[in-house]
């Protein structure tokens, strides 16, 4: 992973927007969307009369890039799962939030089924892989803010764990949107409660990934300098016992701008990522 240090201080870090050059912004308290949609299409059928299948495309795990035949010609990532019973399509539901890739539509097929996803560009993985070096404080909160509104929704509304969080599952668009991947495979998966915390967790383990990645590579649970900012020291540790609801309101993530300030990150790392795909032909 490339990695290159600035010069900037980690006060200079913390206390400015470099790109926009204006101060800290207090986050203004933001209306969420916080019941499950209804509108989950959910169907027997060949998803190929459907789709087309463009080329092999990993979006938090390997999917395909289809297009709709028809009029719309509608892009989704469409992802294949094999199940023992369609029982458990029943469980499947729309997650109608910002911070959750959209599951569009679900098509079961002699046993397998076929999930058909928006499309992102990018992992949080390739933005942590960018040479524009190390994130600065503001841009760590607005990805942690962001992946806390996406736990908080599916731990408080959907009663469950997702079970993989990290930064290969954690998806960007160029409008600087930040999601969580693969809800409907948790759902599949009927994630309990009890492993709420290991989401929660996870966020500090990405958060020490992004900035000290040899730690992380070591597998340390905490940051090693001793020159961090304190609020961001106390976050990663909460991030070991507390709720999203509650670590929502900590005084880390109030650095953040909104997601919007991670949009170069993500567009150069679009343009790095790897262009070779697989055509596939029916």
């Amino acid at each position: 992973m490339n990695k290159v240090a600035t010069k900037d201080s980690d006060k200079s870090r913390l206390s400015t927007f470099p790109r926009t050059k204006t101060g800290q912004q207090i986050l203004t308290k933001r209306k969420e969307s916080q019941e499950p949609s209804a509108g989950l299409q959910k169907e027997t059928a060949d998803p190929w009369e459907r789709y087309e299948k463009c080329f092999k495309l990993h979006q938090a795990g390997e999917g395909y890039l289809v297009f709709a035949k028809n009029a719309t010609f509608k892009e989704a990532i469409m992802k294949r799962t094999e199940i023992s019973s369609i029982d458990v399509v029943s469980d499947l539901t729309a997650a109608s939030h910002k911070n959750l890739v959209q599951l569009y539509e679900v098509l079961y097929r002699e046993g397998t089924l076929f999930l058909f996803y928006e499309v992102m560009d990018v992992s949080l993985n390739q933005v942590f892989a960018t040479p524009l070096g190390r994130m600065r404080l503001y841009e760590v909160a607005a990805f942690s803010h962001d992946i806390l509104l996406g736990l908080n929704y599916i731990h408080q509304i959907h009663r469950i764990s997702h079970g993989n969080i990290n930064s290969n599952s954690i998806l960007l668009a160029t409008n600087g949107s930040v999601k969580i991947a693969n809800f409907g495979e948790s759902k599949l998966h009927s994630q309990d409660l009890e492993s709420h915390q290991d989401d929660i967790r996870s966020i500090g383990t990405m958060i020490i990934e992004c900035l000290e990645p040899q730690t992380f590579l070591q597998k340390e649970d905490c940051l090693r300098s001793k020159t961090w900012d304190p609020k961001l020291i106390n976050f990663i540790e909460a991030t070991k016992q507390r709720s999203a609801q509650y670590l929502l309101k900590d005084d880390f993530l109030q650095l953040s701008p909104g997601s919007p300030c991670l949009k170069p990150y993500i567009r150069l790392a679009r343009e790095l990522a790897n262009n070779q795909v697989e055509l596939q032909r029916d």
